[in-house]
């Protein structure tokens, strides 16, 4: 409850949930937190899940749809590249004149 009151609206994965989950569930269901607080944290995740068509589990999504994700990962590794020109024959680099 003092997490999300504190503004805390994303939770790291792990074994078990610290603060949301059942947790927060029963804290709304007992009064203790409301529920339009908890409407006010989600919004911005879910308004960034949709700008990114992200969905809960990522790889729920992956493997619905492998050749659309596949076709993004191409799409993301070549926007990634960089063409470098090897003016003065400066590459291949000598890696004796590298410093560590």
């Amino acid at each position: 409850v003092a997490s999300l009151q504190a503004g805390l609206n994303v939770e790291m994965p792990g074994v078990e949930p610290r603060h949301f989950g059942g947790y927060l569930l029963d804290a709304v269901r007992s009064g203790s937190i409301d529920e339009v607080l908890v409407d006010e944290r989600c919004r911005p995740v879910l308004r960034t899940m949709l700008r990114l068509k992200s969905t809960p589990d990522p790889g729920a999504d992956a493997s619905l749809h492998p050749e659309a994700t596949g076709e993004l990962l191409r799409r993301a590794a070549a926007s990634a590249c960089v063409l470098l020109k090897n003016q003065n024959d400066t590459l291949p680099l000598e890696p004796s004149s590298l410093r560590r």
